[in-house]
């Protein structure tokens, strides 16, 4: 995909969620049902652990899918052109990654 003809971000929000959705569902549904299984133990602390992260996994994918692309549309962030500051970090972690290629 050419990113200069698709530049409306409703578009970038729409094709990207349904080009990795699938995939960051995928990741989280394993990794829950992983962490899951740490509910069969007999040792609580495993047990609360398990539910904990399982927990965590489950309001990670709900804000991935849902509240980012959310984010993106209500701030009408530029999706075309980078930041100041990323101006200024990118050309100077190139130079430093070049100069430590040098020596």
């Amino acid at each position: 995909m050419d990113r200069r003809t698709h530049t409306h971000p409703a578009y970038a929000i729409y094709h990207t969620t349904f080009r990795s959705g699938k995939a960051i569902l995928f990741t989280s549904l394993a990794l829950i049902c992983g962490f899951m299984v740490l509910t069969t133990s007999n040792f609580l602390p495993i047990i609360l652990f398990g539910l904990l992260i399982a927990l965590t996994m489950i309001n990670t994918t709900i804000g991935s899918i849902l509240l980012v692309p959310a984010a993106i549309r209500m701030t009408n962030i530029n999706l075309n052109r980078p930041s100041r500051l990323l101006k200024k970090i990118i050309p100077a972690r190139l130079g430093e990654s070049l100069a430590q290629s040098d020596s």
